[in-house]
């Protein structure tokens, strides 16, 4: 058996302690003046089975939060100017899991054997459990492939990457040609080597989550619970229980899990580091929503089919001085998909 499922009842405040082994770990500010204070939540987290991951903090890492559970569906009637659940766009979801933790440091070096991440002041070995930084969108598509392969089969890879040339990309044109923005043209060498990304989610292994899936999990998961839906950041109103910020960040990024959990106890959604999804950065949603639409509902979207050189998107990033950032509908992007950020990382997703 790869993974088991636990279910329990945890405080969201309380599974922060001793996860990781953290050296820099902070303890929880007051609640007193802060009413919105979680409470005691449900939710089910499958791990790797100990026999196919034996060190017990790598087995940590790979913890995922069952989002929506197998053979469910959720449906987002959009009512908000911001984020992607907007006012006219009805959005419905399957089952999914998605990583408790950002992708760590550790877990990189361990899967990628390389550890690319700035890490400014403090020593490398001391930042571990620190969320890896400074890799671009197609290196997170290709650690989804190498955590897949170690784990399942290569079956089960939701990515086909197609090494292909410039010249071959455009005499084949792997563009939907009905794509206004899809205009390319370049001086490059026609030899130049060219990488091409397909998604099939249907699969079962490891990728990243779109960008509907990233916001639903940061909001709770539950359109019908007004007070968490509703929440600023991830978890809170009050963006020092729940992110890295700039009042608070005393080094460039800190060890995953030590703030407070959303109420699905999923960690570090706002802040600390910017979280790269699969979907190109629109916008708006009206032309790519064509390809998922089923009657007035736009079933699980992707984003734009068959695009490249274009901007991808990032969510959750602490950004300079600007806390609004760091809030669950902020939406932002990274210049073209090998772009890198010391601000940057990722975690992963599955369908169930």
């Amino acid at each position: 058996m790869i993974f088991k499922k636990v279910s329990f009842f945890v405080a969201a405040s309380a599974i922060v302690v001793g996860i990781l082994g953290c050296s820099d770990t902070e303890m929880p500010e007051s609640s007193i003046d802060n009413p919105d204070n979680p409470p005691i939540s449900y939710q089910e987290i499958i791990q790797p089975d100990a026999e196919m991951v034996q060190n017990d903090i790598l087995r940590q890492m790979l913890t995922e939060v069952v989002v929506i559970p197998v053979d469910q569906e959720v449906t987002i009637n959009g009512n908000s100017n911001e984020g992607v659940f907007v006012t006219g766009r009805n959005v419905r979801l399957k089952s999914f899991s998605i990583g408790q933790y950002e992708v760590t440091q550790k877990l990189y070096e361990y899967v990628m054997s390389e550890n690319p991440s700035y890490t400014g002041t403090l020593p490398a070995d001391n930042c571990k459990s620190h969320p890896v930084n400074n890799v671009s969108w197609y290196d997170a598509i290709e650690f989804c492939n190498e955590l897949t392969m170690r784990y399942m089969t290569p079956n089960d890879c939701v990515y086909e990457i197609i090494q292909t040339t410039v010249g071959e990309f455009l005499e084949n044109r792997f563009l939907d040609p009905d794509d206004p923005e899809n205009v390319f043209e370049t001086d490059d060498d026609p030899n130049l080597p060219l990488k091409i990304v397909r998604a099939n989610i249907a699969k079962k292994g490891y990728r990243l989550p779109t960008e509907a899936e990233w916001e639903f999990a940061a909001r709770g998961g539950d359109p019908n619970n007004n007070r968490n839906w509703n929440y600023v950041y991830a978890g809170s109103n009050h963006i020092n229980l729940v992110a890295w910020n700039g009042e608070n960040r005393d080094y460039f990024s800190h060890n995953v899990g030590l703030k407070r959990g959303n109420s699905l106890d999923i960690f570090d959604m706002s802040g600390n580091v910017g979280e790269w999804c699969w979907d190109v950065y629109r916008e708006d949603f009206q032309f790519p929503d064509r390809y998922y639409m089923e009657g007035d509902v736009v079933l699980n979207p992707q984003g734009s089919y068959f695009t490249i050189f274009y901007d991808r998107v990032v969510r959750g990033i602490y950004n300079g001085n600007e806390n609004e950032s760091c809030c669950v509908t902020y939406r932002s992007k990274l210049d073209f998909m090998f772009a890198k950020s010391p601000k940057v990382g990722f975690r992963f997703a599955r369908t169930l």
